[in-house]
């Protein structure tokens, strides 16, 4: 449109007569391309993404104007599935007067999923009959209207494509929630003490150097985001943890764990660290004082991302430990922790087990729990995420090795051929997605390896009525596999 009957971009041509001669061009080879995508790649997906548009007419001499634009937004697309062109449509009348009949013969091609770029000037309205218009609509349908519409003509799955944060989400922010960097402390963690992921550095010093690079820009986005769409809400999200001690001897391992593990957030806020801490003692003898004076950003919610393995139990003064504890202590009691320091809206931003799928319905429901027990405490928690919902890869490496090894954390798994199936979990998610509470979800045995790491959770859930898994999910003489959790103080799901 733009470049061949508008002439705003290359190669400026004009009128309908640019256009066909473009879709002549193009359209073979982009059709041919997809085919060939296909027969390569089979289980790949090609995504088409074009606009998502309507037209409307004010009064009744721009009815043809709007009946024209709503006949040709779906004209590529057709051709492209090689769909019948209706004769008696507008637009399609004026291709068959301009000679654009040979298109109709092009060889289909291949689509997988329908990407709808939606923006409000998509909804254009014509005022009179010499197509003039409104690029914004002052009575627009709904979005959701408008994307069923695509649905129904073409029964591809869809996705929104493209919108405008300036034009469409302004107006809309309310309902906008969005995350700007995902789980902060821990990357740093990673990349920059632990040296797991790239930039690979060591110790403090690199964990140091990260905040320092990362944390300014971050605050300042965060600023930016609230005074361009000051009704969306930003969810800041990291990790939930605590550590203890077996030992006397593991005491201060736990109190610098304890201590470091709200020292991002407490910068992004701008929150005057305490310098009796020990983390923060050794930041400061790390020439880490700088960073306490950064201009604070934009929190609000606070996703928690919780998972067994967060509350590690130091076994002696080395640093050793165990990644899950043989004593935790409650998520709401965790979850009561964060909100007293910071009084920020709560929300389990991630949680998974890795386990059968008996297992993952079972951790539903104690998490769940826990969210809800935090609730009647009086902690506004205002969300739920089990991450991920389809089995991940790879975790067993902390993404370091690309082997395609199945985490069996998904609310549905994977199997060989990595098509996904639907479990016990998945019914048990369904139901809390319905509301169920975690009073009527089913609570199944845990089998081994997780029976093994979650013992010290089970005083926790000593009130349910517990049953046997489904036959079809148990695994006979399942052998504990110590390798499948990675003894390390942070990891991934």
């Amino acid at each position: 449109m733009l470049c061949g009957q508008m002439g705003v971009w290359p190669p400026h041509l004009q009128g309908l007569k640019g256009f066909l001669t473009l879709a002549r061009n193009v359209l073979p080879a982009l059709t041919e391309a997809s085919r060939a995508c296909r027969d390569l790649l089979p289980d790949a997906r090609h995504f088409y993404v074009d606009t998502c548009e309507r037209a409307s007419a004010a009064v009744p001499e721009a009815t043809a104007a709007a009946a024209l634009a709503n006949d040709r937004r779906f004209f590529v697309l057709d051709l492209f599935l090689g769909r019948t062109p209706d004769p008696d449509g507008p637009f399609i009348a004026d291709v068959l007067a301009a000679g654009g009949e040979p298109l109709f013969a092009l060889q289909p091609g291949h689509v997988d999923v329908l990407g709808l770029d939606y923006y409000a000037h998509n909804q254009w309205q014509y005022v009179d009959g010499a197509g003039h218009g409104l690029t914004a609509s002052p009575d627009p349908g709904s979005l959701a209207d408008l994307i069923g519409e695509y649905w129904k003509r073409y029964r591809l799955p869809c996705a929104l494509g493209e919108t405008n944060i300036r034009g469409f989400a302004s107006d809309r922010a309310s309902w906008l929630k969005y995350t700007l960097f995902n789980e902060p402390f821990t990357t740093f963690l990673l990349c920059g003490q632990m040296g797991v992921w790239p930039p690979h550095l060591q110790g403090l010093k690199g964990f140091l150097t990260l905040a320092r690079n990362v944390l300014p820009a971050l605050t300042e986005a965060s600023r930016a985001c609230r005074d361009l769409l000051p009704g969306a809400r930003h969810f800041y999200v990291d990790t939930c943890e605590r550590a203890s001690a077996a030992a006397p001897e593991a005491t201060p391992a736990a109190a610098l764990a304890n201590d470091r593990r709200f020292f991002v957030l407490d910068l992004f806020l701008g929150r005057t660290p305490d310098p009796d801490g020990p983390f923060i003692a050794d930041v400061l003898a790390a020439g880490g004082e700088p960073l306490f004076a950064l201009q604070p950003g934009h929190v609000d919610v606070l996703g928690l991302d919780y998972y067994a393995h967060n509350q590690w139990q130091y076994v002696d003064g080395a640093g050793h430990g165990l990644t899950a504890s043989p004593d935790p202590g409650s998520l709401a009691d965790l979850i009561g922790e964060y909100w007293e320091r910071y009084r920020l809206p709560c929300a389990l931003g991630e949680t998974n087990i890795r386990g059968f799928a008996s297992d993952r319905a079972s951790w539903l429901k104690y998490t769940l729990e826990q969210c809800e027990v935090a609730r009647s405490r009086g902690v506004p928690v205002d969300g739920y995420c089990w991450f991920p919902f389809v089995d991940s890869c790879d975790w067993n490496s902390l993404l370091v090795r690309s082997e395609g090894n199945v985490d069996p954390v998904g609310v549905y798994w994977l199997d060989e051929k990595l098509d996904r199936r639907p479990s016990s979990m998945a019914a048990s998610y369904a139901m809390a997605a319905q509301g169920t509470p975690a009073a009527g979800l089913p609570a199944y045995r845990f089998q081994p390896p997780v029976s093994g790491w979650l013992a010290g959770w089970m005083p926790q859930m000593a009130h349910w009525d517990w049953q046997d898994p489904p036959p079809a999910e148990v695994v006979v003489q399942a052998r504990a596999d110590p390798a499948i959790e990675r003894r390390i103080r942070r990891t991934g799901p």
